[in-house]
């Protein structure tokens, strides 16, 4: 028995006159339960003979979680004009492959951060987001380089994280009509 709810199983027996010996090996896919970095496990071998008998022995593991890796970060334009947007994606891996993986994107410069819609796979996976940047900051510059982050988490507390940058460009205003006043003004009155 391999503790908390995982799959128990056989072990191989080598059996000599009156003695023996036995192995098994497991592969813990995670720690359980979640949101612990680490988690102590019981493990127990029971033994049986042909007459029913039976011994069981007890010894202790501590599984530890591994953070996930942010593997791939990039955006799809590298400079945008204000009131544009780009779009940050990434990819990632986590030997725990059970683990979810919430990321988080900061945008920079104090932008709102938001949440990066994430699809995952056995132990790896990709996410994206995309952000409007509504005006260059700070204020009385060309252009500006912000710093982008994606900060992933797994639900036992690893976490990685990675940035990447764009430029974000001044745009400049349209005068798009110009009225005169009419030059009804005579010299005579």
């Amino acid at each position: 028995d391999w503790g908390h709810g995982e799959v128990s199983a056989a072990a191989v027996v080598v059996q000599g006159n009156g003695s023996g010996s036995f192995s098994a090996t497991h592969q813990y896919l995670d720690d359980n339960p979640t949101a612990t970095l680490s988690d102590l496990y019981t493990i127990t071998a029971t033994i049986t003979d042909d007459d029913g008998g039976t011994d069981s022995a007890s010894t202790t593991i501590t599984v530890n979680n591994v953070d996930p890796i942010l593997s791939a970060l990039s955006v799809d334009s590298a400079v945008i004009d204000e009131d544009g947007s780009v779009t940050v994606s990434g990819t990632f891996t986590d030997v725990g492959t059970h683990d979810t993986h919430p990321v988080a994107i900061d945008w920079g410069h104090g932008e709102d951060s938001s949440a990066a819609v994430v699809v995952q796979g056995n132990g790896s996976g990709s996410f994206s987001a995309t952000h409007q940047y509504l005006d260059d900051n700070p204020p009385a510059t060309l252009s500006d380089l912000y710093t982008i982050t994606a900060q992933i988490n797994d639900d036992d507390g690893g976490t990685d994280s990675a940035s990447t940058t764009i430029t974000v460009k001044h745009v400049d205003p349209i005068l798009s009509v110009l009225r005169v006043a009419p030059a009804g003004i005579d010299g005579d009155r």
